[in-house]
Protein backbone atom coordinates (compact mmCIF):
# COMPACT_ATOMS: atom_id res chain seq x y z
CA UNK A 1 0.00 0.00 0.00
CA UNK A 2 1.39 3.43 -0.88
CA UNK A 3 2.83 5.38 2.01
CA UNK A 4 0.95 8.53 1.01
CA UNK A 5 -2.32 6.96 2.12
CA UNK A 6 -1.24 6.64 5.74
CA UNK A 7 -0.60 10.38 6.02
CA UNK A 8 -4.31 11.19 5.74
CA UNK A 9 -6.18 8.18 7.10
CA UNK A 10 -5.49 5.29 9.42
CA UNK A 11 -4.06 1.84 8.78
CA UNK A 12 -7.57 0.40 8.98
CA UNK A 13 -9.09 3.09 6.72
CA UNK A 14 -6.21 4.69 4.78
CA UNK A 15 -8.14 6.71 2.19
CA UNK A 16 -10.77 8.18 4.52
CA UNK A 17 -9.33 11.69 4.35
CA UNK A 18 -7.35 11.54 1.09
CA UNK A 19 -8.73 14.49 -0.92
CA UNK A 20 -8.58 15.53 -4.56
CA UNK A 21 -6.05 18.19 -3.58
CA UNK A 22 -3.80 15.53 -2.03
CA UNK A 23 -4.30 13.38 -5.13
CA UNK A 24 -2.98 16.20 -7.35
CA UNK A 25 0.05 16.63 -5.08
CA UNK A 26 0.68 12.87 -5.08
CA UNK A 27 0.49 12.58 -8.86
CA UNK A 28 3.02 15.37 -9.24
CA UNK A 29 5.46 13.54 -6.96
CA UNK A 30 5.22 10.05 -8.48
CA UNK A 31 8.34 8.63 -10.03
CA UNK A 32 7.95 5.48 -12.09
CA UNK A 33 10.09 2.56 -11.00
CA UNK A 34 10.54 1.31 -14.56
CA UNK A 35 9.59 1.93 -18.18
CA UNK A 36 5.95 2.42 -19.16
CA UNK A 37 4.55 -0.91 -20.32
CA UNK A 38 7.11 -2.89 -18.34
CA UNK A 39 6.51 -4.77 -15.10
CA UNK A 40 3.35 -3.80 -13.27
CA UNK A 41 1.63 -4.39 -9.93
CA UNK A 42 -1.87 -3.71 -8.69
CA UNK A 43 -2.28 -0.16 -7.43
CA UNK A 44 -5.22 1.37 -5.56
CA UNK A 45 -3.98 4.71 -6.85
CA UNK A 46 -4.06 3.45 -10.44
CA UNK A 47 -7.49 1.85 -10.17
CA UNK A 48 -8.78 4.92 -8.34
CA UNK A 49 -7.50 7.14 -11.17
CA UNK A 50 -9.32 4.93 -13.67
CA UNK A 51 -12.50 5.84 -11.79
CA UNK A 52 -11.66 9.56 -11.65
CA UNK A 53 -10.97 9.94 -15.39
CA UNK A 54 -14.48 9.20 -16.72
CA UNK A 55 -16.04 11.39 -14.04
CA UNK A 56 -14.02 14.32 -15.33
CA UNK A 57 -14.74 13.59 -19.01
CA UNK A 58 -18.51 13.17 -18.54
CA UNK A 59 -19.00 16.28 -16.43
CA UNK A 60 -20.87 14.32 -13.76
CA UNK A 61 -20.36 15.46 -10.18
CA UNK A 62 -18.84 12.26 -8.76
CA UNK A 63 -18.11 8.57 -9.26
CA UNK A 64 -21.36 7.41 -7.65
CA UNK A 65 -23.43 9.44 -10.14
CA UNK A 66 -21.37 8.04 -13.02
CA UNK A 67 -21.97 4.44 -11.90
CA UNK A 68 -25.62 5.15 -11.18
CA UNK A 69 -26.08 6.48 -14.70
CA UNK A 70 -23.99 3.89 -16.57
CA UNK A 71 -24.18 0.68 -14.52
CA UNK A 72 -26.48 0.64 -11.49
CA UNK A 73 -29.67 1.71 -13.30
CA UNK A 74 -28.95 -0.46 -16.33
CA UNK A 75 -28.47 -3.59 -14.20
CA UNK A 76 -31.34 -2.71 -11.82
CA UNK A 77 -29.05 -2.76 -8.80
CA UNK A 78 -31.12 -1.38 -5.93
CA UNK A 79 -28.54 -1.43 -3.13
CA UNK A 80 -25.22 -0.11 -4.40
CA UNK A 81 -24.14 3.21 -2.89
CA UNK A 82 -21.31 5.46 -1.69
CA UNK A 83 -21.49 5.45 1.32
CA UNK A 84 -23.85 2.81 2.66
CA UNK A 85 -27.29 4.34 3.05
CA UNK A 86 -29.39 3.79 6.17
CA UNK A 87 -31.60 1.16 4.50
CA UNK A 88 -28.55 -1.00 3.70
CA UNK A 89 -26.91 -1.07 7.15
CA UNK A 90 -28.04 -4.57 8.13
CA UNK A 91 -27.37 -6.00 4.63
CA UNK A 92 -24.06 -4.87 3.07
CA UNK A 93 -21.75 -7.62 1.88
CA UNK A 94 -18.75 -7.52 4.25
CA UNK A 95 -15.18 -7.26 3.03
CA UNK A 96 -12.60 -9.94 3.82
CA UNK A 97 -8.83 -10.02 4.03
CA UNK A 98 -6.53 -12.62 2.44
CA UNK A 99 -7.10 -14.96 5.41
CA UNK A 100 -10.87 -14.81 4.99
CA UNK A 101 -11.42 -12.70 8.11
CA UNK A 102 -14.16 -10.08 7.93
CA UNK A 103 -12.79 -6.52 7.85
CA UNK A 104 -14.18 -2.99 8.08
CA UNK A 105 -14.82 -1.36 4.70
CA UNK A 106 -12.76 1.63 3.63
CA UNK A 107 -14.18 5.10 3.06
CA UNK A 108 -13.05 7.16 0.07
CA UNK A 109 -13.19 10.93 -0.45
CA UNK A 110 -11.61 10.50 -3.89
CA UNK A 111 -10.13 7.53 -5.78
CA UNK A 112 -13.57 5.97 -5.36
CA UNK A 113 -12.97 3.57 -8.24
CA UNK A 114 -10.60 1.67 -5.94
CA UNK A 115 -13.40 0.39 -3.74
CA UNK A 116 -15.83 3.02 -2.49
CA UNK A 117 -19.01 1.33 -3.67
CA UNK A 118 -20.85 -0.66 -1.03
CA UNK A 119 -23.36 -3.24 -2.06
CA UNK A 120 -25.50 -6.17 -1.07
CA UNK A 121 -24.83 -9.75 -2.12
CA UNK A 122 -27.77 -9.75 -4.57
CA UNK A 123 -26.47 -6.68 -6.40
CA UNK A 124 -22.95 -8.10 -6.46
CA UNK A 125 -24.36 -11.20 -8.16
CA UNK A 126 -26.07 -9.02 -10.79
CA UNK A 127 -22.80 -7.21 -11.46
CA UNK A 128 -20.79 -10.46 -11.57
CA UNK A 129 -23.27 -12.07 -13.96
CA UNK A 130 -23.05 -9.06 -16.30
CA UNK A 131 -19.27 -9.43 -16.37
CA UNK A 132 -19.19 -13.22 -16.73
CA UNK A 133 -21.66 -13.16 -19.62
CA UNK A 134 -21.14 -9.72 -21.19
CA UNK A 135 -22.79 -10.66 -24.49
CA UNK A 136 -26.04 -11.27 -22.55
CA UNK A 137 -25.70 -8.17 -20.37
CA UNK A 138 -27.62 -4.91 -20.82
CA UNK A 139 -24.21 -3.24 -20.50
CA UNK A 140 -22.91 -4.84 -23.72
CA UNK A 141 -24.66 -2.42 -26.06
CA UNK A 142 -23.22 0.55 -24.18
CA UNK A 143 -19.75 -0.98 -24.15
CA UNK A 144 -19.81 -1.58 -27.89
CA UNK A 145 -21.14 1.92 -28.51
CA UNK A 146 -18.48 3.66 -26.42
CA UNK A 147 -15.42 1.40 -26.50
CA UNK A 148 -13.74 3.23 -29.39
CA UNK A 149 -15.05 6.77 -28.87
CA UNK A 150 -12.19 8.42 -27.00
CA UNK A 151 -8.97 9.05 -28.88
CA UNK A 152 -5.98 7.41 -27.23
CA UNK A 153 -3.98 10.65 -27.17
CA UNK A 154 -6.53 12.69 -25.21
CA UNK A 155 -5.14 14.46 -22.15
CA UNK A 156 -7.45 14.87 -19.17
CA UNK A 157 -6.83 18.04 -17.16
Amino acid sequence: MPMFSFATGTLANPYSKFSHKELALTINQIQLSGPVGGKYNYSNLGVGLLGEAPVRTTGLKNYELLLADRVIKVLHMRDMHIPINDDMHPRPAPGHNEKGDEIVGWDFVCLQGAGAMKSTFDDMLRFTSANLQPEQSPLEAARLKHCNRLPTNRVIE
